[in-house]
């Protein structure tokens, strides 16, 4: 059996090394989700692409919750040509694709496609995203 040498530069680079690796779990990122809901408007052939994160239910007693579109920096409604368009948004913001499936409720087809994003805090995850609540929430303040 040989004994280490911790003179050896090699030794030490492997304990540095060890080290950092250590230190890095204290600065661990979280998994965040995101659920990308076409849902089709029944008042005209457009559709609407909500964008869930888990924070608020997506569907109020009149239908779609209008709160969770997404609007750019002026609060003006972005509007995807369907949810491959809002998923290539997404992927541009660093989201991840991991499942997609359809539902129908209230006799509305709904495609729901599923994101992930590693990041330390939600608001990083999120950031370059904002909804109409997001957007509201801004102008209050």
């Amino acid at each position: 059996m040989k004994v280490v040498n911790f003179r050896n530069g090699a030794a030490k680079l492997l304990l540095v090394v060890c080290f950092v690796m250590c230190a890095g779990s204290v600065f661990a990122q979280h998994r965040y989700f995101c659920e990308l809901k076409s849902v089709e408007n029944n008042a005209s052939s457009s559709m609407y692409v909500i964008f869930d994160f888990g924070t608020r239910s997506s569907y109020n007693l009149l239908g779609v919750d209008n709160d969770k579109t997404v609007v750019d920096e002026k609060g003006k409604e972005i509007n995807f040509n369907g949810i491959v368009d809002a998923a290539d948004y997404m992927a541009d913001r660093g989201w991840s694709f991991v499942q997609a499936y359809s539902t129908v409720d209230d006799d509305r087809q709904v495609a729901r496609w599923i994101f992930t994003k590693q990041a330390a805090s939600f608001e990083e995850a999120k950031a370059g995203i904002m909804t109409k609540y997001d957007y509201k929430q801004m102008k209050k303040k």
